[in-house]
């Protein structure tokens, strides 16, 4: 079967967009353990905590931590397999052409760049 010139193109720009998804991922589930960590931190002393829940921001800081610590390693580890198993690929203008506007160009100002509807 014949390959499409595109296919390489299209395929990095899907990888690339996976990617992006798993990162905001993470960022949301990030973004929630500090939500809940400071509004536990905010409660005030009780009998079972004197001091009060401080403590509770530190667990927080330390859970965001371990949750960035593995995806830096996980990205890392892909990459590197990735780029062994390619070590003779080279990658094409056009390919680097796609992953630039799907990283750079949001998706709405990607509609205009489309031709104005011929007026009737």
């Amino acid at each position: 079967m014949p390959e499409v010139p595109n296919s390489i193109a299209t395929e990095a720009a899907d990888r690339y967009r996976t990617v992006r998804k798993v990162l905001w991922i993470v960022l949301a589930l990030n973004v929630a353990v500090a939500l809940v960590g400071l509004w536990i931190t905010r409660r005030p002393a009780d009998e079972s905590h004197p001091y009060g829940h401080g403590k509770f921001e530190t667990l927080a800081a330390a859970a965001i931590g371990v949750m960035l610590g593995t995806l830096a390693v996980n990205i890392f580890v892909t990459s590197w397999e990735g780029r062994v198993a390619r070590r003779s690929r080279r990658r094409r203008p056009l390919e680097l052409l796609a992953l630039l506007l799907d990283v750079v160009v949001p998706r709405p100002a990607l509609a205009d760049l489309r031709p104005p509807a011929p007026a009737s």
